[in-house]
């Protein structure tokens, strides 16, 4: 390639390589620009690890050659720091080495030519090496170039003109790798702040382990089982790279209002709470204890003694049933009601009641543990899920997390909360949040108030609920359908 005519081409090349947003992309441009510009047969892309150069990009015209640029591993081909080669040399002196015949240079007492060429039949003759550094003058790789050839095929030395120019690429990929770098840093900062948060919700709760992270698993492996549907043109929906990592964190911030709920509230495994049987117990044995000093002293009968025991103990059975219960019908409520009105009289006038006015209640509660207003402080976390995550900025790639995350108990119809979204309100992306909230809330082996449901249950339920217009149908479809296939298990 002649300089001043190509100037433009050049410049054009340059300004690709600072635009490039993919890694195996950018060394891959890297490389076949530089072959272009200096017409050589074989080129290599090589990157900085802990352990010496590995072999990122590679193509030899001559073989037929070409691996890396789709980001597939080159097996082998790792050069160690304690080498002396002009690679070696170049990373760690930021030099460029320019040798007219490999196998002619006394400088290098080792070379990877030999053992390369061995393998491919191939033979190396010139070789010129460009440093990759960043600003910070971190060696980033290094660029190889190998066998220059003149316009009638034959092998000669890299022109020394091309260095600048080289170096000016190099430079500007350097840029655009050591921005990558930063970018990726900053990702994986906010990824490990993500997950902190993650494990301090569920270590809040010995109900709730791990179950941010199975909600992200199940959306990922669901979107990419959509993926793969949609290449057989099964199903329309495609998730990029991009799309799915922002649905991830979603899935991962998505209870992070938790951390301000109150751990009697989300912890209640029964109605009555923690430890909140003890006091009736106890108070039960106390009027146990007067029935029974009142039969000594002759103000009870036998028989009813008998009976106001046996009904203290009936009573007990009830409220253990009840406070465990998932469920309680109309006359289990009748029964509570009943017993809330007992009342034992002392001597001086004072009554001690079977159950006080918030058992009562708490033992009252249809379905679940939860009373309203409990249930209000608990549902409460999803604002403060969209509070909390309105004050972080996440970027551009992650710009609908809060949006995502915050939606994962509304539905279709409008009946879910805190905002009481419809259909048209409510992206693709934050439905699959909902289904899988649901189907892991539904499955869970950690929750003491219920028992896990089998799967078939638990899809069964999905379907009826999709039905009713409450959650998306195509998502609770593509669930089945990967739950059948052994997709998700």
């Amino acid at each position: 390639m002649e300089l001043t005519k190509d100037l433009s081409r050049i410049l054009n090349i340059g300004i690709s390589l600072m635009n490039e947003t993919d890694y195996h992309r950018l060394m891959d441009r890297l490389l076949l620009a530089s072959m272009e510009i200096t017409n050589c047969d074989a080129g290599c892309v090589y990157a900085a690890t802990q352990d010496g150069l590995r072999a990122i990009v590679l193509k030899n015209n001559t073989t037929g050659f070409y691996k890396g640029a789709q980001g597939d591993r080159i097996p082998l081909l790792l050069l160690p720091y304690d080498k002396n080669t002009a690679c070696i040399q170049s990373a760690k002196s930021k030099v460029v080495c320019n040798i007219p015949d490999i196998y002619q240079c006394p400088q290098f007492t080792y070379h990877q030519e030999l053992t390369e060429d061995a393998i491919t039949s191939y033979h190396t003759k010139s070789v010129l090496t460009i440093p990759l550094f960043s600003h910070e003058d971190e060696t980033l790789g290094v660029l190889k170039l190998s066998n220059a050839k003149a316009e009638d095929g034959t092998l000669i030395p890299f022109d020394s003109k091309y260095e600048p120019v080289l170096c000016s690429l190099a430079a500007q990929a350097s840029a655009t790798l050591a921005n990558m770098k930063h970018l990726e840093e900053m990702k994986l900062l906010l990824h490990s702040l993500v997950r902190v948060f993650t494990t301090a919700i569920d270590e809040r709760s010995p109900y709730n382990t791990n179950h941010t992270m199975k909600v992200a698993n199940y959306a990922e492996l669901l979107m990419e089982f959509s993926n793969e549907l949609h290449e057989k043109g099964e199903d329309t929906e495609w998730y990029s790279d991009e799309r799915k990592e922002e649905v991830i964190m979603a899935a991962l911030v998505h209870d992070i209002g938790k951390l301000t709920t109150p751990t009697g509230v989300m912890n209640k495994s029964t109605r009555l709470g923690h430890q909140g049987l003890e006091p009736i117990l106890r108070r039960f044995e106390l009027i146990e204890a007067k029935l029974t000093i009142d039969w000594l002293e002759n103000k009870l009968t036998r028989e009813e003694y008998q009976d106001r025991v046996a009904e203290l103990e009936e009573a007990e059975i009830l409220i253990k049933d009840a406070n465990k219960a998932s469920f309680l019908e109309d006359v289990d409520i009748q029964r509570i009601d009943t017993l809330g009105k007992c009342v034992y009289y002392e001597r001086n006038g004072n009554k001690i009641e079977y159950l006080t006015a918030s058992e009562r209640q708490n033992l009252s509660i249809r379905k679940g543990t939860l009373s309203a207003f409990e249930r209000s402080i608990m549902q409460n976390h999803v604002i403060m899920t969209s509070k909390m995550l309105d004050q972080i900025h996440f970027g551009k790639s992650y710009q609908n997390v809060p949006k995502l995350a915050s939606a994962h108990h509304e539905f279709l119809d409008g009946s879910g909360y805190p905002n009481h979204l419809r259909g048209e309100d409510m992206p693709r992306d934050a439905r699959i949040l909902v289904v899988m909230d649901i189907f892991d809330s539904l499955i869970s082996m950690d929750r003491p108030y219920k028992d896990p449901m089998a799967m078939e249950e638990a899809l069964g339920l999905l379907s009826n609920m999709a039905e009713q217009g409450k959650i998306d149908t195509d998502i609770v479809h593509l669930l089945i359908r990967a739950v059948e296939d052994g997709k998700l298990f």
